[in-house]
């Protein structure tokens, strides 16, 4: 099995997994909980999340080039956002694996 294939598989079960979890959510909850929000934390929350995504992008990089490995900027930052998504859908941080995977296919289509 390819890599677009593995990839297209599960786009298509994190695609199915979400709808199951989106039909049992109370919508109307939510949106009043939203609304409520104060924006001031919202705009707080977006903005350390950023920072943090940044920083680790950053030490993603030194990590790499002490390895040998030299990537740049763009390369950290799509890796650790994957990464990310992967560690929030599954359990047991797999997302910290996947960035040894990715780096690693990169460093092979070079």
């Amino acid at each position: 099995m390819n890599l677009k294939n593995l990839q297209l598989i599960l786009l298509l079960s994190c695609f199915i997994f979400l709808i199951f979890i989106i039909k049992d959510i109370n919508s109307s909850k939510i949106k009043d909980i939203i609304l409520n929000a104060d924006i001031k934390f919202i705009l707080l929350a977006i903005l350390s999340s950023s920072i943090n995504i940044l920083f680790k992008v950053y030490r993603l990089k030194i990590i790499s080039y002490q390895f040998g490995l030299k990537i740049s900027l763009w390369l950290a930052y799509k890796t650790q956002v994957a990464s990310l998504l992967f560690a929030m859908l599954t359990p047991g941080r797999v997302g910290e694996v996947s960035k040894v995977y990715l780096l690693a296919e990169n460093d092979k289509n070079k």
